[in-house]
């Protein structure tokens, strides 16, 4: 078996979750296998689920099984099933796998010359210890290459909003105020999944859908921070944006020896904030969240605008 195994890129991680069997089926999953290696440590036991039964062909089969005693018993791949202690130290040896600052969990990529493995590894007792997503590569790759366009927002005479990135999430205001988070999954140009039950929608029904009940929608990009820090220009006091949220917060701070905007870029390299973030956060608070001015994708690393970006 010829098998290539690396740390998921971030686009990656939308694969190694069970979604909406429309999902599944257009990413071509055919299943995964969970499993937990007890509370010593040096079990294994696995439990598989179907997704797509008719993609499980007799040569897949037993690539899973060779897959897993590679993955078990083969020193070229670090004996990372081999037992909690291995699979720990298979996962901080590649710390650019970690999903996420917080997260206990580590996600790979396995390839051979038909399928595609997604692996999400977690080392701690008591919790099930590896997940293994299996798909159709060429499938796959051809999903995750048309996601790359995004997810497209519409009003019901079909005029652009705006273009989400494949799961990210959106924000609907109601009329009475109130708000709610969901996740939106590509499902193909004119289709999504949105929603805590993954409900698929075409994109024109989302819109006409919103419009009836007199909500209003915004994009919540990943590419952005939760909160970073600016100045207003009239005082140089530094203030707080949050995202998704018009205005901002006053800290009645001014900083010293520096100008405004000069504390407000310190102030935010040390929570990670690009100067790109920094303007479309701005951007976003000023004149809508779903404005081109709200994506750092369109400013280049000193936070001034991209010539040509839309």
């Amino acid at each position: 078996m010829n098998l290539t195994i690396r740390p998921m890129t971030p686009a990656e991680h939308n694969y190694y979750y069970s979604w909406s069997p429309r999902l599944m089926a257009v990413a071509g999953c055919i299943g995964h296998l969970r499993g937990d290696m007890g509370h010593e440590g040096n079990g294994f036991y696995t439990t598989w689920f179907d997704h797509q039964e008719d993609l499980k062909a007799q040569d897949f089969k037993s690539e899973l099984d060779n897959l897993v005693n590679a993955l078990r018993s083969d020193p070229a791949y670090g004996g990372a099933l081999a037992d909690r202690g291995k699979l720990a130290a298979y996962c901080y040896a590649h710390p650019d796998s970690r999903i996420g600052r917080d997260s206990c969990e580590y996600g790979f990529r396995a390839d051979t010359e038909g399928y595609t493995y997604m692996l999400r590894l977690n080392p701690n007792r008591g919790e099930y210890n590896f997940y293994i997503y299996c798909y159709v590569r060429e499938r796959l790759d051809c999903h995750m290459a048309e996601a790359e366009r995004g997810i497209r927002f519409v009003t019901s005479g079909y005029r652009d909003l705006f273009r989400l990135a494949d799961g990210d999430q959106i924000r609907i205001f109601k009329p009475d105020g109130k708000w709610e988070d969901h996740t939106c999954r590509y499902i193909g140009e004119t289709h999504m999944t949105c929603g805590w039950d993954d409900r698929l929608y075409h994109i024109h029904d989302f819109a006409e859908e919103m419009e009836q009940a007199a909500n209003t929608v915004i994009p919540l990009r990943s590419s952005l921070p939760e909160k970073c820090f600016a100045a207003l220009e009239t005082t140089g006091e530094t203030i707080i944006i949050h995202r998704g949220v018009n205005g901002y917060t006053p800290t009645e701070q001014r900083p010293e020896g520096v100008s405004g905007q000069e504390g407000a870029d310190k102030l935010n390299e040390t929570i990670g904030v690009t100067r790109a973030q920094a303007a479309a956060m701005l951007a976003g608070s000023m004149f809508g969240w779903a404005c081109p001015g709200a994506d750092p994708a369109n400013y280049d690393e000193q936070g001034k605008p991209v010539k040509n970006s839309p």
